[in-house]
Formats: C-alpha cells, sequence, structure tokens
C-alpha cells in the first residue's frame, strides 16, 4: 500500500544540465527523511522546440497557450497527498507542471520551488506567473531580489530560501580525511583575469590548479551521481575554491540584481577556504556571517600571490577557517533546514527518519569544533 504522505515533481529525467544537479541532491536528501513519491516526467523527440513555441505563444500572444505541455508523456495521480512540490530551475519549467493533470486536486497543499528568478525576467514570463504559478498555495524562490516581484506576479506568498547542501556528503572526515593537494580549485563562472592569474601562478610557484573548460557557459553531464562524486572528491581535497556572485559576468541578465549559488555552500561544507568575491548583499551577510566566510581577492597578481603566502604561512587561520565552514553547514545549511521550513509552510511534523540526521548533524559540527581538520 502506497501511503506515502508528500508527492515531488522532479525533472531530472527531463535533461542533462549541471546546474540541475543541485535539485537532484535536495530531492535524494528529502527522500531520505521523508516519506515522498517522486514523480519524473519524461521527454521525447522534439521536446524543446515544442517548448520554445508554447513559452513564446504564452508570452507575446496569450496566457492561454500555457495550457499546452511540451511533454510527450502525461502523468495522472493516483491517490491524494498531503503536500505536493515541484522543484523547479527557472520559471519557464513551469510548463512541464501541465503534465500532471490532477495535481492541483490531489494535493491538501501545494509550493513550488524555483532556483534562479531575475526581477528582470519575472515580467517576461508574466502569463507563466499567472496562469500556472498562481495555483500553488506557496512559492519559493531561490533569489531575494525577486520576492517582491514575483509575489505580485503570482498573487500568492513568496518567500526566499537560501541554497543548501548534502552537508554529510560534502563534509570529509573531521580527522584523518584526505590530504589537500589541490591549491586551488575553481568551476563555473569566473573572472578571466583571475583565471589567467592563476595559470601564471601554477608556472611560476608551482601550484596546482584545477579548473573546468566551460567557465561562463552551461555544462552538461551524463550521469548527475558521477558529476556530483567528482566535485566532492576534488573539494575534498582542494585548499582554496573560487567564488563569485550568481552571474556576476551577465549584467544585461541581472540587472544589477545580486544573488549567489550553491557553491558558497558546497566550498564551505568541504572545509576549503572560500576565495573571490562575497555578494553584496545584506542577505549574503546575514547568511555568511562568521570571520572569513569569503576571502576577498585582488585584482593584481602581485598581491594575489602575496595573498597565497600569507594564508599558506598562517596554518592556524586556516584550520579555523575550514572548522568554522564546516560547523555552520552542519548546523545551519544542509538541506534538512530548507526542508524544515517547507514542512513549517505546510503545517507537517518531520518523521523519525529527519530527527536521526539532524542529531548526526549535531554530532558532526561537534567533532570538528573538538578534532583537527585534514591539512
Amino acid at each position: 500500500m502506497n501511503n506515502k504522505r508528500i508527492c515531488v515533481l522532479s525533472f531530472r529525467s527531463r535533461n542533462n544540465l549541471a546546474a540541475r544537479c543541485v535539485d537532484f541532491e535536495f530531492e535524494d536528501v528529502i527522500g531520505s527523511i521523508d516519506d515522498i513519491d517522486l514523480i519524473t516526467i519524461e521527454q521525447g523527440f522534439g521536446f524543446s522546440p515544442r517548448k520554445r513555441v508554447v513559452n513564446q505563444l504564452s508570452r507575446h500572444v496569450s496566457p492561454w497557450f500555457t495550457r499546452f505541455s511540451p511533454s510527450l508523456t502525461r502523468v495522472s495521480l493516483k491517490k491524494n497527498y498531503d503536500l505536493f512540490v515541484a522543484f523547479c530551475q527557472d520559471i519557464t519549467d513551469l510548463l512541464m507542471v501541465n503534465s500532471i493533470r490532477n495535481w492541483k486536486q490531489r494535493s491538501g497543499m501545494s509550493i513550488c520551488w524555483i532556483d534562479e528568478v531575475w526581477a528582470a525576467g519575472v515580467v517576461k514570463n508574466r502569463a507563466l506567473c499567472n496562469r500556472l504559478l498562481s495555483r500553488f498555495d506557496h512559492v519559493i524562490i531561490g533569489c531575494s531580489g525577486a520576492v517582491n516581484t514575483l509575489q505580485a506576479e503570482a498573487q500568492r506568498p513568496c518567500i526566499y530560501l537560501p541554497p543548501g547542501v548534502d552537508t554529510l556528503k560534502f563534509s570529509p572526515p573531521a580527522t584523518n580525511g584526505p590530504e589537500r593537494n589541490i591549491d586551488v580549485y575553481s568551476i563555473g563562472r569566473r573572472p578571466l583575469l583571475l583565471h589567467n592569474q592563476l595559470l601564471g601562478m601554477k608556472r611560476s610557484k608551482n601550484i596546482t590548479y584545477l579548473y573546468d573548460q566551460s567557465s561562463n557557459g552551461p555544462l552538461f553531464v551524463r550521469d548527475y551521481l558521477r558529476h556530483r562524486a567528482t566535485m566532492v572528491y576534488n573539494l575534498q581535497r582542494s585548499k582554496y575554491f573560487i567564488v563569485y556572485p550568481a552571474k556576476f559576468d551577465a549584467p544585461w541578465q541581472t540587472h544589477q540584481q545580486v544573488e549567489f549559488g550553491p557553491r558558497f555552500f558546497e566550498g564551505a561544507a568541504a572545509g576549503a577556504v572560500l576565495i573571490g568575491q562575497p555578494a553584496a548583499s545584506k542577505v549574503f551577510r546575514d547568511i555568511f556571517d562568521w570571520e572569513d566566510a569569503v576571502i576577498s581577492l585582488p585584482e593584481e597578481e602581485h598581491e594575489l600571490t602575496a595573498l597565497f603566502d600569507e594564508l599558506e604561512s598562517d596554518t592556524k587561520r586556516v584550520d579555523r577557517i575550514r572548522r568554522t565552514n564546516m560547523r555552520h553547514c552542519f548546523l545551519k545549511h544542509d538541506w534538512l533546514y530548507r526542508w524544515q521550513e517547507i514542512l513549517d509552510i505546510a503545517g507537517m511534523q518531520p518523521l523519525p527518519q529527519f530527527e536521526k540526521r539532524r542529531q548526526e548533524l549535531v554530532q558532526c559540527a561537534e567533532n570538528v569544533s573538538d578534532s583537527a581538520v585534514s591539512p
């Protein structure tokens, strides 16, 4: 008998964009601490062209076209759920919700979580907000600067929740962890000037600088779990991890809206020292409110070299940074705490497996406080 109390709509079978892996990881964590049915939508030939056509018609002709889902599969829920949650990467994913014929009728409460929302793009997708997002009881977004704009368009309660991390996966053992033999690790967007400076240090100082080849564009992966495992492996062996605000190099899209993504949490959970540029927002300062949460990088290469020499010579400071980063993630930024927020909104109590993971997180935080982390 299926007694699952929560239905989660996942897009893990939609495409293999690396940016979606964070959502999949969140889904895996909540699947281990709650009773959920994970519903996936299979796409077929012609999915992307159809989605583009429906999206354009919805924006520029009439919201009526949002009723046409671009997916080839149609699903009907077979039972009632206390809660229905849809994890979307962006607003256009709402088109896929139409693939679930009866989700509204089968749900006691419904919540839509959208990772990336830029206020300037909300009006552009007004039809999706009015026609589809407005059907949800609550909306959660991962971009604080778009809350008011999206709430005005959708006419639904809208709140901000920051990204999180599977801390138990990303954090190395408090003792006898892997050796940190990668000096600098960089994935995703990064300033070209900084990249060239680090390449120069790689030649002049023989540092180990590990970076991906697709820095400022979409990255696709074949296997979500393998991709994340590789990232965890590298982060646990990295001394310093490059972090920058979301789409810092795309002002035509952000329009001065400052946001930050999961990289900050992932690097901190892994015990790496975060170096780069903190997000210039009160939200960021309130979340990363401890000393040396992010060490700002100078623009001049000789100053960058001096900063690295200073950090390398101050082992006590670096050890403190690693401990503090990990401890805050264990106690505040694991995906469990984000799921707690959702349960609170829905008026639902956590299950025993939730409490078991919470206790494990607390114990790990105590272990980090009492033991030296890997050098």
